[in-house]
């Protein structure tokens, strides 16, 4: 089971990655200013950019939990 979770979990990270490698490349696109605005650190929407990896994260972090109980 905990296989299980971990495969989706791995397959919903690698989407999220997508997602979120075509944000800053659409920011890179857009010029200087766009992507200095991107990589700036105090802005909220750059922690929501991340979001998208999210449940891959979570999915991959039950899987490794239910794997240590099973033992």
């Amino acid at each position: 089971m905990s296989g299980t979770v971990k495969s989706t979990g791995y397959g919903l990270f690698a989407a999220g990655a997508v997602l979120t490698t075509a944000y800053f490349w659409g920011a890179y696109l857009q010029g200087n200013a766009a992507f200095s605005d991107v990589l700036n650190p105090l802005t909220m929407k750059n922690y929501v950019a991340l979001a998208p990896l999210a449940p891959g994260a979570f999915l991959i972090w039950l899987g490794n939990l239910m794997a240590a109980r099973h033992r």
